[in-house]
């Protein structure tokens, strides 16, 4: 709007609020026009200079306007308006412009140095300063009576000039240019003429500002507490993380002495120390570690880098602070690695040692001590024991104790899961069949009932291995060190290994004891109505005889027997009715001899584990017999067991010792149990029994290999050196030599 339509649209308001004659105030025509009291003063003014209205001052301060009867022409119009309004407007416009301009200009030149240009209501050029010129890298003669927006095409200083004019309010702002390449600060100062604009070029502030506002971000968003200090070593400055880390609030902090945070006398004496080689060149940056006691008085390990600072006119310090709880853990968990890599070798040795050793003992009490005492005397363990487990009182039973003394006496060790004793480790190994650990004694809840005796013999960590072998349990180890976590995988993994070498020893020596021993324990069962017991449709017919056991090899046997009065129907049924009854085949017209195949039979493998043997099992009147015999020191509950688990009906019939009656004693039992291997004695009862040395052979020795998973060679080489040696000793010979 031009200023001839602004002094128009007054005009108009004056018309509107008072007759002809009446006087009007300056604040009636600006709340009309919706401007400024100011404002509408100022153009009543210029009407009244131009002889439009009549004014006249009341009073000391207040003047009126008025339209007198010059001012209307004939036809009722005022004179001259529009054509009048826009002549003088073009005629008066510039100069007053240039009078207001000039008065504002002086003014300004008078207080700043800042480059500065002028704007019309129309946002066109009418000044230009040196600095300006200098600054926009355009001349006055270039920009004055350019608007703002041909000058500097696609910026945001039209928009914001724009606002500045409506609102009649002083503004500043900060805008980048593109063209020019610098940042700039504008202060803007609007007038009812145009606007005043001082600027400054302020790149290198914001390149200083972004510096710091990146290293405020740094250091805010490090996770290490950041300080410095003055030369009072009071605190000037202190990121969020060190604030964190000793639970003080940053105003809190600012201003307090460092002892507030380093307030042990040695933390002192010590970074003084490290400074002073820092000041002296001796070294670039000072490095400390210990404990910061937070405001709550817990300890943090922390590392601490620091170096001097100069402030004013003393030197201050600035410093790091990292939590190096972390790496403390990291560190910590590396040296109990190591420590339990050295344990692991160190029982890797033991463990090589116990094997090699228990081969050479003859006895299950040699065996025990000898793996107790190899455990107790190194460097990782405490002390070891064994003990033995009874199934009718569910409680443990003192072998050997080796490092300790009477630790078993004095403490309550239970195998039944009912009971609360019964859910130690222990426990927890009879019952499962497999080791188990306590990494702390002084934190597990399982633990519980014996972490006093944990404390009174000195040990954090303790392992229960049990001793097994094919199945069978033949005790328990216990090994105790004093280090919380010593028995990890790679341990547990080697003990596991150590409680079956164990176990086969001591299964070796039992096997030997009761093939060797004149002593024996006689175990019979009863299975009354077998088929029926068994799940087979009929009844079974004469009478079935299992005469002998020939192991071929893991879990698997061969049994040879007899079948009378048509019972060989009997055994076939059983055959498809028994999951571990293979096959069987049976020799000559009569079908009255038989090998059977078995594939893991429950009891057969329980008893052999255990260094025994079924003597004889019998079917005879629709019932089954079976009789074991056993080593006297074998735990026979164990094979009850089994075979109540095996066959749910059977019955225990009796126990009783025996004396073995048989001649078979002196040099031929000697020579079957020490001097033929496994394959050779297998090959030599399967012969028998097969009927290989009858004439004629009612077995081939193609047929023996292919029943004992051989190549017919092998069988017969197998034959030849059993022979070999059971008449070298039959006939007083030397001592025979395998083949």
């Amino acid at each position: 709007m031009t200023s001839g339509e602004k002094l128009r649209r007054t005009l108009d308001a004056v018309e509107r609020v008072g007759a002809l004659g009446e006087p009007v105030t300056a604040s009636e025509i600006a709340d009309v026009i919706e401007c400024t009291r100011r404002t509408a003063y100022d153009r009543l003014q210029r009407l009244a200079e131009d002889g439009e209205l009549e004014s006249k001052k009341i009073g000391a301060r207040a003047r009126v306007w008025w339209r007198s009867r010059q001012s209307i022409g004939d036809d009722g119009q005022t004179t001259g308006a529009p054509d009048l309004l826009d002549r003088k407007d073009q005629e008066q416009r510039l100069q007053h412009q240039r009078d207001e301009l000039r008065r504002e200009l002086d003014d300004v030149f008078e207080r700043i140095d800042d480059a500065f240009y002028a704007l019309d209501d129309e946002l066109r050029f009418t000044y230009v300063n040196e600095q300006a010129e200098e600054l926009l890298e355009r001349s006055s003669e270039e920009l004055i009576g350019t608007r703002v927006a041909d000058a500097f095409p696609g910026t945001e200083l039209t928009d914001q000039f724009r606002e500045c004019l409506k609102s009649q309010e002083p503004t500043s702002f900060e805008t980048y240019s593109g063209r020019l390449s610098f940042w700039l600060e504008a202060n803007v100062y609007p007038s009812e003429s145009g606007l005043s604009v001082y600027f400054r070029d302020i790149t290198e502030q914001k390149r200083r500002e972004r510096e710091l506002e990146q290293y405020e971000r740094i250091v805010e968003t490090v996770d290490d507490g950041v300080y410095a200090l003055d030369d009072d070593a009071r605190f000037v400055l202190a990121n969020e993380a060190l604030c964190e880390m000793i639970g003080m609030d940053r105003e809190e902090l600012m201003g307090e002495h460092a002892r507030i945070v380093f307030e042990r006398d040695e933390l002192a004496e010590r970074a003084a120390e490290a400074a002073s080689r820092v000041s002296s060149g001796e070294r670039d940056v000072a490095t400390m570690e210990y404990n910061l006691v937070t405001d709550d008085g817990d300890p943090v390990p922390v590392e601490t880098r620091f170096r001097p600072l100069p402030f004013g006119d003393g030197e201050g310090r600035c410093g790091v602070v990292r939590d190096i709880t972390d790496r403390k853990e990291r560190e910590r968990e590396l040296q109990q690695q190591r420590d339990r890599l050295e344990a692991l070798n160190e029982l890797d040795a033991v463990a090589l040692d116990i094997t090699e050793a228990v081969v050479d003992q003859s006895t299950r009490e040699e065996i025990e001590r000898v793996v107790c005492e190899s455990l107790a005397s190194s460097d990782s363990y405490e002390f070891a024991w064994i003990a033995g487990v009874d199934p009718s009182t569910q409680s443990i039973e003192p072998h050997v104790e080796v490092g300790v003394d009477g630790y078993l006496d004095g403490v309550s060790i239970s195998v039944d899961p009912e009971d609360p004793t019964g859910q130690g480790p222990a426990g927890r190994a009879v019952q499962t069949h497999e080791i188990q650990v306590v990494d702390d004694a002084l934190e597990d809840p399982t633990f519980e009932p014996w972490r006093d005796v944990a404390r009174e013999y000195g040990y954090r960590s303790a392992a229960a291995v049990p001793i097994t072998h094919e199945g069978s349990t033949y005790g328990l180890l216990g090994v105790y060190a004093d280090q919380p976590g010593a028995f990890g995988d790679e341990v547990r993994r080697v003990l596991h290994q150590l409680g079956e070498v164990i176990g086969h020893a001591i299964a070796a020596v039992e096997r030997k004891r009761a093939l060797l021993g004149n002593e024996l324990v006689e175990v019979e069962f009863r299975i009354r109505d077998v088929f029926e017991a068994l799940g087979i449709d009929g009844e079974s017919n004469g009478r079935v005889t299992l005469d002998k056991t020939v192991p071929i090899s893991d879990d698997r046997y061969l049994v040879y027997g007899t079948s009378i009065d048509g019972a060989d129907e009997s055994v076939e049924r059983l055959v498809e009715a028994l999951p571990h009854w293979e096959a069987v085949s049976f020799r000559g017209d009569e079908r009255e001899s038989f090998e059977l195949t078995l594939d893991e039979p429950p009891v057969l493998t329980t008893v052999a584990s255990l260094g025994g043997r079924v003597d004889e099992a019998v079917i005879e009147d629709g019932d089954y017999y079976m009789t074991i015999h056993l080593s006297p020191g074998v735990d026979v509950r164990q094979v009850i067991d089994t075979v109540r688990e095996a066959y749910p009906n059977a019955e225990f019939v009796t126990r009783r010792q025996i004396s073995r009656d048989d001649h078979a004693t002196g040099g031929i039992r000697d020579v079957l149990t020490e001097e033929l291997t496994d394959r050779q004695r297998a090959a030599l009862e399967a012969a028998l029994y097969a009927g290989f040395f009858e004439w004629p052979r009612e077995n081939s020795g193609e047929e023996m290999a292919e029943s004992l998973g051989i190549a017919a060679p092998t069988f017969h080489q197998h034959v030849r050196a059993a022979e070999r040696k059971v008449f070298a000793s039959l006939l007083g010979d030397t001592a025979p030599t395998d083949d």
